[in-house]
Protein backbone atom coordinates (compact mmCIF):
# COMPACT_ATOMS: atom_id res chain seq x y z
CA UNK A 1 0.00 0.00 0.00
CA UNK A 2 3.00 2.50 1.19
CA UNK A 3 4.70 1.60 -2.06
CA UNK A 4 2.02 2.36 -4.11
CA UNK A 5 1.04 5.81 -2.72
CA UNK A 6 4.54 6.41 -3.59
CA UNK A 7 4.40 5.44 -7.12
CA UNK A 8 1.41 8.29 -7.36
CA UNK A 9 3.06 10.61 -5.78
CA UNK A 10 5.93 10.24 -8.09
CA UNK A 11 3.66 10.18 -11.13
CA UNK A 12 1.98 13.14 -10.13
CA UNK A 13 5.25 15.02 -9.40
CA UNK A 14 6.45 14.10 -12.92
CA UNK A 15 2.98 15.86 -14.24
CA UNK A 16 3.86 18.65 -12.20
CA UNK A 17 6.75 19.53 -13.22
CA UNK A 18 5.95 18.63 -17.04
CA UNK A 19 2.87 20.74 -17.06
CA UNK A 20 4.60 23.59 -15.19
CA UNK A 21 7.75 23.20 -17.89
CA UNK A 22 5.19 23.86 -20.48
CA UNK A 23 3.78 26.68 -19.02
CA UNK A 24 6.83 28.57 -19.11
CA UNK A 25 8.21 26.94 -22.13
CA UNK A 26 10.53 29.41 -23.47
CA UNK A 27 9.27 30.87 -26.77
CA UNK A 28 12.37 33.14 -28.01
CA UNK A 29 16.08 33.89 -27.29
CA UNK A 30 17.02 37.23 -26.41
CA UNK A 31 21.09 37.96 -27.48
CA UNK A 32 22.85 41.39 -26.09
CA UNK A 33 24.63 43.26 -28.84
CA UNK A 34 26.04 45.85 -26.69
CA UNK A 35 25.23 47.89 -23.28
CA UNK A 36 22.59 46.48 -20.47
CA UNK A 37 19.29 44.93 -20.61
CA UNK A 38 17.10 43.89 -18.55
CA UNK A 39 14.70 40.44 -18.92
CA UNK A 40 11.82 40.07 -16.32
CA UNK A 41 9.53 36.76 -15.87
CA UNK A 42 7.86 35.44 -13.69
CA UNK A 43 9.25 37.03 -10.60
CA UNK A 44 13.41 36.55 -11.44
CA UNK A 45 15.09 39.41 -13.29
CA UNK A 46 18.14 38.87 -15.23
CA UNK A 47 20.26 41.54 -16.15
CA UNK A 48 22.60 41.08 -19.19
CA UNK A 49 25.60 42.69 -19.15
CA UNK A 50 28.56 41.26 -21.94
CA UNK A 51 27.99 41.31 -25.37
CA UNK A 52 27.23 37.96 -27.09
CA UNK A 53 25.12 36.75 -24.16
CA UNK A 54 22.03 34.80 -25.13
CA UNK A 55 18.81 34.00 -22.73
CA UNK A 56 15.56 31.86 -23.30
CA UNK A 57 12.69 33.95 -23.23
CA UNK A 58 9.15 33.18 -22.04
CA UNK A 59 5.58 34.72 -22.60
CA UNK A 60 4.72 37.35 -20.66
CA UNK A 61 8.67 38.11 -20.09
CA UNK A 62 9.04 42.42 -20.02
CA UNK A 63 12.55 43.32 -22.02
CA UNK A 64 14.08 46.88 -20.97
CA UNK A 65 17.63 48.57 -22.46
CA UNK A 66 19.22 51.05 -21.07
CA UNK A 67 21.23 53.64 -23.02
CA UNK A 68 23.03 53.18 -25.59
CA UNK A 69 22.51 49.65 -25.87
CA UNK A 70 21.08 47.21 -28.34
CA UNK A 71 20.08 44.09 -28.59
CA UNK A 72 18.26 41.23 -31.03
CA UNK A 73 15.41 39.17 -30.13
CA UNK A 74 14.47 35.89 -31.93
CA UNK A 75 11.01 34.63 -31.75
CA UNK A 76 8.98 31.34 -33.20
CA UNK A 77 12.44 29.71 -34.13
CA UNK A 78 13.82 32.65 -35.54
CA UNK A 79 10.53 33.24 -38.27
CA UNK A 80 10.42 36.75 -36.09
CA UNK A 81 12.91 38.66 -34.78
CA UNK A 82 12.68 42.28 -33.17
CA UNK A 83 16.24 44.16 -32.91
CA UNK A 84 15.57 46.28 -29.45
CA UNK A 85 17.30 49.46 -29.65
CA UNK A 86 18.24 52.08 -26.72
CA UNK A 87 15.83 52.99 -24.21
CA UNK A 88 12.75 51.00 -25.03
CA UNK A 89 10.28 48.51 -23.41
CA UNK A 90 8.91 45.40 -24.85
CA UNK A 91 6.41 42.74 -23.27
CA UNK A 92 5.56 39.74 -24.54
CA UNK A 93 1.51 39.56 -24.30
CA UNK A 94 1.45 36.87 -26.89
CA UNK A 95 3.94 34.64 -28.51
CA UNK A 96 2.09 31.47 -30.39
CA UNK A 97 3.34 30.02 -33.63
CA UNK A 98 0.93 32.00 -35.89
CA UNK A 99 -0.46 34.58 -33.42
CA UNK A 100 1.57 37.20 -31.62
CA UNK A 101 0.74 40.20 -29.69
CA UNK A 102 3.75 42.37 -28.32
CA UNK A 103 3.62 44.95 -26.20
CA UNK A 104 5.45 47.85 -26.89
CA UNK A 105 4.75 51.60 -24.64
CA UNK A 106 7.85 53.12 -25.87
CA UNK A 107 11.44 52.90 -27.86
CA UNK A 108 12.82 51.91 -30.73
CA UNK A 109 12.72 48.53 -32.85
CA UNK A 110 13.02 47.33 -36.22
CA UNK A 111 10.28 44.06 -36.53
CA UNK A 112 11.27 41.19 -39.22
CA UNK A 113 8.31 38.96 -40.11
CA UNK A 114 8.76 36.17 -42.40
CA UNK A 115 5.17 35.56 -44.26
CA UNK A 116 3.31 32.82 -42.97
CA UNK A 117 -0.25 31.54 -44.23
CA UNK A 118 -2.72 32.66 -41.21
CA UNK A 119 -0.04 35.05 -39.55
CA UNK A 120 -1.07 37.48 -37.38
CA UNK A 121 1.60 39.24 -36.05
CA UNK A 122 0.93 42.91 -33.90
CA UNK A 123 2.34 45.54 -32.20
CA UNK A 124 0.68 47.86 -29.42
CA UNK A 125 1.90 50.65 -28.59
CA UNK A 126 0.79 53.26 -26.42
CA UNK A 127 -0.86 54.78 -29.34
CA UNK A 128 -1.08 52.76 -31.88
CA UNK A 129 -2.04 49.02 -33.36
CA UNK A 130 0.47 47.59 -35.95
CA UNK A 131 -0.49 44.86 -37.82
CA UNK A 132 1.98 42.95 -40.42
CA UNK A 133 1.57 39.58 -42.73
CA UNK A 134 5.23 39.58 -43.31
CA UNK A 135 7.26 42.36 -43.55
CA UNK A 136 10.32 44.46 -41.79
CA UNK A 137 9.15 47.80 -40.78
CA UNK A 138 10.88 50.08 -38.12
CA UNK A 139 8.68 51.73 -35.00
CA UNK A 140 9.66 54.21 -32.97
CA UNK A 141 6.78 54.79 -29.79
CA UNK A 142 7.28 58.28 -27.56
CA UNK A 143 4.73 59.80 -25.23
CA UNK A 144 1.79 60.32 -27.57
CA UNK A 145 3.68 59.44 -30.63
CA UNK A 146 3.84 56.47 -33.03
CA UNK A 147 5.79 56.18 -36.13
CA UNK A 148 6.20 53.51 -38.53
CA UNK A 149 8.82 53.21 -41.36
CA UNK A 150 7.77 50.11 -43.39
CA UNK A 151 11.72 48.55 -45.14
CA UNK A 152 10.07 46.01 -47.11
CA UNK A 153 6.33 44.34 -47.28
CA UNK A 154 3.27 46.36 -46.14
CA UNK A 155 2.04 47.23 -42.66
CA UNK A 156 -0.83 48.59 -40.96
CA UNK A 157 -1.08 51.27 -38.54
CA UNK A 158 -3.99 52.52 -36.55
CA UNK A 159 -4.70 54.72 -33.56
CA UNK A 160 -5.98 52.66 -30.59
CA UNK A 161 -8.90 55.47 -30.20
CA UNK A 162 -9.67 54.44 -34.17
CA UNK A 163 -8.69 51.29 -34.46
CA UNK A 164 -11.17 50.79 -37.57
CA UNK A 165 -9.11 53.41 -39.37
CA UNK A 166 -6.43 52.71 -41.00
CA UNK A 167 -4.08 53.25 -43.30
CA UNK A 168 -1.63 50.65 -45.32
CA UNK A 169 2.70 51.46 -45.33
CA UNK A 170 4.33 50.38 -48.51
CA UNK A 171 7.40 49.77 -49.02
CA UNK A 172 9.90 52.77 -48.56
CA UNK A 173 7.23 54.99 -46.84
CA UNK A 174 6.21 55.89 -43.24
CA UNK A 175 3.18 57.34 -41.20
CA UNK A 176 2.59 58.45 -37.67
CA UNK A 177 -0.34 58.33 -35.32
CA UNK A 178 -1.57 59.65 -32.26
CA UNK A 179 -3.51 57.64 -29.33
CA UNK A 180 -6.82 60.17 -30.56
CA UNK A 181 -5.82 60.93 -34.06
CA UNK A 182 -5.83 58.81 -36.98
CA UNK A 183 -2.81 57.64 -39.15
CA UNK A 184 -0.88 60.50 -41.26
CA UNK A 185 -1.26 59.78 -45.49
CA UNK A 186 2.32 57.39 -45.50
CA UNK A 187 5.08 59.78 -46.98
CA UNK A 188 8.41 58.23 -49.47
CA UNK A 189 11.55 58.26 -47.46
CA UNK A 190 14.68 58.26 -49.22
CA UNK A 191 17.16 55.41 -49.30
CA UNK A 192 19.61 57.74 -47.26
CA UNK A 193 17.11 58.87 -44.78
CA UNK A 194 16.33 55.29 -44.01
CA UNK A 195 19.79 54.55 -43.12
CA UNK A 196 20.02 57.25 -40.54
CA UNK A 197 17.11 56.06 -38.98
CA UNK A 198 18.14 52.72 -38.51
CA UNK A 199 21.32 53.83 -37.31
CA UNK A 200 20.64 56.49 -34.68
CA UNK A 201 20.39 54.73 -31.24
CA UNK A 202 16.91 55.28 -29.71
CA UNK A 203 13.82 57.30 -30.05
CA UNK A 204 14.44 60.63 -28.50
CA UNK A 205 14.00 63.86 -30.45
CA UNK A 206 13.65 61.66 -33.79
CA UNK A 207 11.50 62.23 -36.38
CA UNK A 208 10.99 59.74 -38.96
CA UNK A 209 10.13 62.18 -41.97
CA UNK A 210 13.98 63.96 -41.74
CA UNK A 211 14.54 66.97 -43.30
CA UNK A 212 14.65 66.54 -47.42
CA UNK A 213 11.35 64.00 -47.62
CA UNK A 214 7.94 65.22 -47.56
CA UNK A 215 6.26 65.44 -44.61
CA UNK A 216 3.12 63.66 -43.47
CA UNK A 217 -0.17 65.21 -45.04
CA UNK A 218 -3.27 65.80 -42.32
CA UNK A 219 -5.66 65.92 -45.45
CA UNK A 220 -6.64 63.06 -47.71
CA UNK A 221 -5.40 60.34 -46.05
CA UNK A 222 -5.93 57.34 -47.58
CA UNK A 223 -7.52 55.40 -45.05
CA UNK A 224 -10.11 52.26 -45.09
CA UNK A 225 -12.81 54.52 -42.99
CA UNK A 226 -14.39 58.09 -43.40
CA UNK A 227 -13.06 60.67 -40.62
CA UNK A 228 -12.95 64.07 -40.39
CA UNK A 229 -10.97 64.45 -37.72
CA UNK A 230 -7.34 66.30 -37.15
CA UNK A 231 -3.96 64.08 -38.07
CA UNK A 232 -1.67 62.53 -35.52
CA UNK A 233 -1.34 65.31 -32.46
CA UNK A 234 -1.98 67.94 -35.14
CA UNK A 235 -5.02 70.36 -33.58
CA UNK A 236 -6.25 74.10 -34.12
CA UNK A 237 -6.82 73.97 -30.23
CA UNK A 238 -2.98 72.72 -29.33
CA UNK A 239 -0.83 75.69 -27.99
CA UNK A 240 2.73 75.99 -27.01
CA UNK A 241 1.97 75.21 -22.99
CA UNK A 242 0.73 72.17 -24.43
CA UNK A 243 3.42 70.92 -26.78
CA UNK A 244 6.03 71.78 -24.05
CA UNK A 245 3.99 69.48 -21.25
CA UNK A 246 3.95 66.79 -23.91
CA UNK A 247 7.79 67.40 -24.09
CA UNK A 248 8.25 67.26 -20.55
CA UNK A 249 6.16 63.83 -20.45
CA UNK A 250 8.42 61.80 -23.10
CA UNK A 251 11.64 63.13 -21.21
CA UNK A 252 9.46 61.68 -17.80
CA UNK A 253 8.82 58.11 -19.84
CA UNK A 254 12.50 57.87 -20.62
CA UNK A 255 14.03 58.50 -17.93
CA UNK A 256 11.93 56.04 -15.90
CA UNK A 257 13.26 53.56 -18.58
CA UNK A 258 16.66 54.07 -17.49
CA UNK A 259 16.12 54.17 -13.50
CA UNK A 260 14.57 51.12 -13.69
CA UNK A 261 17.21 49.18 -15.23
CA UNK A 262 19.33 51.04 -13.14
CA UNK A 263 18.04 50.37 -9.98
CA UNK A 264 17.73 46.14 -10.83
CA UNK A 265 21.47 46.80 -11.72
CA UNK A 266 22.11 48.28 -8.60
CA UNK A 267 20.07 45.56 -6.78
CA UNK A 268 17.32 47.53 -5.30
CA UNK A 269 14.92 45.45 -6.39
CA UNK A 270 12.41 42.84 -4.66
CA UNK A 271 12.71 40.45 -7.41
CA UNK A 272 15.51 37.44 -7.55
CA UNK A 273 18.38 38.99 -10.42
CA UNK A 274 21.18 37.83 -11.92
CA UNK A 275 24.11 39.75 -14.03
CA UNK A 276 25.22 37.39 -16.97
CA UNK A 277 28.64 38.77 -17.45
Amino acid sequence: MLRRLQTLLWISLVLLIGGWNDVFAAVGVLKLQRGEIKVSSHGVVTVLTQPGTTIEVDEGAKITSAKLSRGQLFLNNKSESVEIYSLTYLNLKSIQPNASQISFPIGKAKFSVKHRPGLSFKVRTASALVGVKGTEFLVQSIGSQTQVLTLDGVVTLASVSNPDIEVEIGKNKASSTSKTGVPAKPVTVSKDNQQKMLQKDDAQEESFIPSGDSAPSTEDSQTTGETSEPQGDESPSMDMDAVLNQLADQQDQLGQVQEDVDDTISGDTKATFTITK
